[in-house]
């Protein structure tokens, strides 16, 4: 299958990524996760993946997106959000 992967950088820091994002596209219900390398709050889960969104509208039409949060190979947060349609 098809999967894309991100590296996630704190523009505000600058420096190494804080985190990697890998989503697979093979189907319009898109599924993936999240691994970050500090815990990071909510907030900013929040705004990763609202960016992530942007990124994979460039790249597929798509009807959802599932995310698993992680930190350390341990589930953190889940994050599911439903693509709006535009007419």
């Amino acid at each position: 299958g098809d999967v894309l992967t991100y590296e996630i950088f704190d523009a505000r820091r600058g420096g190494p990524p804080i985190g990697t994002a890998t989503v697979d596209i093979t189907r319009r219900e898109l599924t993936g996760y999240v691994e970050f390398s500090d815990p990071v709050g909510r907030e900013v889960r929040e705004e990763v993946a609202m960016e992530l969104m942007r990124e994979l509208d460039k790249e597929k039409d798509y009807r959802s997106l599932h995310l698993s949060i992680m930190h350390n190979n341990a589930k953190i947060d889940e994050l599911m959000f439903e693509a709006e349609r535009v007419h």
